[in-house]
């Protein structure tokens, strides 16, 4: 008897995706079922993962006609689970051997639990660690609402190393209107009802795309935020003063995406743009300190360019001081490389 289900939804990434079945596949917990969901891909995807299904009788495939689109194909993917427990495996992603072993131990703790978080550690496609957001956590362990819903907003766990509980299927959906930041809206709305547990073990890899971090602009990540905003401020599960505090943080999030546009233009000697994201800056958060540093300070590299340097300096320490602290992960980069 099958007890868990692997959701991959994919699009033109075969060999990405062989990648992904394999790490799912090569669990050291075995009753599980991959479901493959593919978006009308017109490429030797449906060979590739025929060929995996003829290895593995877990291997189950579907295609549609079609190409839904991403968040119409994790809905699908959902509408088909028949099992306990199930979890979402983006293509390019990489599950390590244990993820289901240790996720599961914590519903044998607690029959309350709505899902159960591993480590992601998260990295760029040459295998550098762009960050490790379980690290950040206070502790391991069971959270309870509302206290998991405030600790979980600005460090969401990764998508690919969360094992649910079919409990939830029932009464959270996906929001296909917010394709940006569906997935912390997705925990957001669990949080907000249900206990969840945070194990701080390395569980898998979520491959981190320069160039599509790149093509979201701010007003879109603005949209997307304040999509969420609106979500908790509609919750009947949270009290007025939860409220306020769970928007705080997410608008928090929206302030520091803004501060990062600005010194990327910089950066990127854009100092007209940066200007412009300083104006929105201040527009947001009022007449500050910041605000006022952030706009003179693009008014002023326009003006005097070589100012950028010492900043560029101060980033490639940064930069060096967070490599040093990611040393431990360096080793797990083998798998993406394989």
């Amino acid at each position: 008897m099958r007890l868990i289900t692997t959701i991959i939804p994919t699009y033109k990434r075969p060999k990405l995706l062989e990648r992904a079945i394999n790490s799912a596949l090569g669990q050291t917990f075995p009753h599980i079922l991959v479901h493959i969901y593919d978006n009308a891909s017109n490429d030797e995807t449906e060979e590739i993962v025929r060929r995996c299904a003829l290895k593995d009788h877990r291997v189950k495939y579907h295609r549609h006609p079609k190409n839904i689109g991403l968040l119409r194909n994790y809905q699908y993917g959902l509408s088909e689970v028949e099992t306990e427990y199930f979890s979402f495996l983006s293509d390019d992603d990489v599950l390590f051997p244990w993820f289901y072993e240790e996720t599961l131990k914590a519903f044998k703790q607690s029959s309350e639990c709505a899902f159960s978080a591993g480590s992601a550690i998260i990295m760029s496609e040459k295998g550098n660690v762009i960050r490790v957001p379980l690290d950040l956590w206070e502790r391991d362990g069971l959270f309870f609402p509302p206290k998991g819903l405030l600790e979980m907003i600005t460090k969401y766990p990764a998508p690919s190393c969360i094992l649910f509980h079919r409990k939830v299927l029932k009464t959270i959906s996906i929001d296909i209107h917010n394709s940006l930041t569906w997935d912390c809206d997705y925990l957001m709305q669990i949080a907000a009802r249900y206990p969840f547990y945070i194990s701080k073990r390395p569980c898998g890899i979520f491959l981190h795309h320069e160039s599509y971090s790149n093509s979201k602009g701010l007003e879109d990540w603005t949209f997307s935020l304040k999509k969420m905003m609106e979500r908790i401020n509609l919750s009947s599960h949270l009290s007025k003063e939860i409220k306020e505090k769970a928007v705080g943080l997410i608008n928090s999030d929206l302030t520091a995406l803004n501060r990062s546009f600005i010194f990327k233009s910089i950066f990127n000697r854009k100092f007209k743009e940066a200007n412009s994201y300083a104006v929105t800056f201040k527009r947001n958060n009022g007449l500050s300190l910041k605000s006022l540093i952030f706009v003179n300070l693009t008014r002023f590299c326009l003006w005097f360019p070589f100012l950028v340097y010492p900043l560029l300096w101060i980033r490639s320490f940064k930069k060096f001081v967070f490599k040093m602290s990611c040393s431990q992960y360096a080793m797990y980069a083998k798998w993406i490389k394989q």
